[in-house]
């Protein structure tokens, strides 16, 4: 009885969730990564220490990230100054210099000589 109640809840998020416009995907794979997720984040926590997001491979990860969500902004908004023939929005402008901050703070992290602090 119990399996046909979850199947009944699960169905009936997922049709609201369909009905409202949700990501039913970004919801089942956050439901099932989830655990594991806050998992390894505590103990790479207890094993690092809190600055460990400034190792070089969570860097380039955050780097990455910060891109992917600005790059229809960025798109956008310069489609938009393209078609007035006016510059770049305000609003543009952060994600371009989230984009450079995370760029040269990995490579001072990874050590590239170009970036490294003298």
């Amino acid at each position: 009885m119990s399996d046909i109640l979850v199947t009944l809840v699960f169905t009936a998020i997922g049709v609201l969730m369909k009905r409202f416009g949700y990501n039913r995907a970004s919801f089942l794979l956050g439901f099932i990564l989830g655990i594991h997720f806050e998992e390894f984040f505590w103990i790479a926590l207890q094993s690092r220490g809190a600055f460990f997001f400034l190792r070089p491979g969570c860097l380039i990860i955050i780097s990455i990230m910060i891109l992917l969500y600005s790059l229809d902004p960025v798109r956008v908004a310069l489609a938009d100054a393209g078609k007035r023939g006016a510059g770049m929005k305000g609003g543009v402008l952060i994600p371009i210099v989230l984009i450079v901050v995370m760029v040269i703070a990995t490579g001072i992290a990874s050590g590239i000589p170009i970036c490294r602090q003298r």
